[in-house]
């Protein structure tokens, strides 16, 4: 069963908002999450799984936007269903033919989450970039450009934030709320640079460090002396997700999941939207997304951290 949900009141929401906008003026543990990125790939473990294409002519709303926003035409993704052995309901998931990250280490990395961590994310964009890689994560899609294979963490700070901002934790956002506050004020550091953005990049980074310190023989104090610098921090972040079900835990079956976003035609360009139209008309129907008998919806609500995330 999902944990019992907690309807966000307009106060949470004016809270969850401001999060964005407040600095912490802590100073960073580390410079960077680098050191972290082996003990994730040494210890955590994607189930076995299988990807079958779509055909022609259709694509997700949310692959459509973040298509749009990076200046990408739609006829050079392919759509693909990603079926994990830990989860029943596939993963629609969209790739740019010229991506830098494989269909396959995307598949791998992705896999990688813990599962009631992955159940969170509605859909991956997996696009190119001419610049230094960076992600976002928006209604509880996450959009990748140019990410590396060792891109672990990224995966686990962009399902940081599905979770948190979608109200994951039992219908609450940690980011906004008095646990958070006393959390921070309680250490001495936040974790890395990039932490002290705002208390919404604060949680994603800690997102990191807590499932570090779940799956990792020893936790984070084997590898980083001063971990009780941040310890409230990563600490709380794994307490809330212990009263919202575990969320945590690398193995188990999957039990809730987001509803897919709207299929819808693919858009062509020039002469290629007479083919496209006509190769629409020759289709059975549109790809069924809907959530299978058994898993449960998880409720949806509005968010971006187009303005907070970046490079990385």
């Amino acid at each position: 069963m999902i944990p019992k949900i907690v309807l966000p009141t307009f106060a949470t929401l004016f809270l969850a908002l401001t999060t964005f906008a407040q600095r912490i003026e802590k100073p960073p543990l580390v410079q960077n999450f680098g050191y972290l990125t082996q003990g994730l790939l040494d210890n955590l473990h994607a189930p076995a799984s299988s990807v079958d294409a779509w055909g022609p002519g259709w694509i997700p709303q949310h692959c459509r936007d973040w298509v749009k926003y990076g200046g990408y035409d739609e006829k050079d993704i392919t759509t693909y269903n990603i079926h994990y052995s830990d989860c029943e309901q596939p993963w629609v998931v969209c790739q740019h033919k010229d991506t830098k990250l494989s269909l396959n280490t995307m598949v791998d990395l992705f896999g990688k989450l813990p599962v009631l961590v992955r159940s969170h994310v509605k859909h991956v964009v997996n696009l190119p970039t001419k610049t230094n890689g960076y992600a976002f994560s928006q209604d509880g899609s996450i959009a990748l450009f140019g990410i590396d294979d060792d891109g672990i963490a990224v995966f686990l700070h962009e399902a940081g934030h599905c979770i948190d901002l979608n109200g994951g934790y039992a219908g609450r956002i940690l980011s906004s709320s008095q646990d958070w506050d006393d959390a921070v004020n309680a250490d001495g550091n936040v974790p890395d640079p990039y932490s002290g953005t705002n208390k919404v990049e604060d949680v994603a980074q800690n997102t990191v460090l807590a499932v570090y310190d779940v799956v990792v023989p020893g936790g984070y104090g084997v590898l980083e002396p001063n971990w009780r610098n941040v310890y409230h921090q990563y600490g709380t972040l794994k307490q809330w997700a212990d009263d919202s079900g575990k969320l945590l835990q690398p193995e188990g079956q999957c039990r809730w999941r987001s509803a897919n976003s709207e299929t819808v035609a693919v858009n062509g360009s020039g002469a290629g939207k007479r083919r496209m139209r006509m190769a629409r008309e020759q289709l059975m129907g549109k790809p069924d997304v809907s959530l299978k008998e058994g898993i449960e919806e998880l409720p949806t609500r509005h968010f971006t951290t187009k303005g907070s995330c970046g490079a990385i």
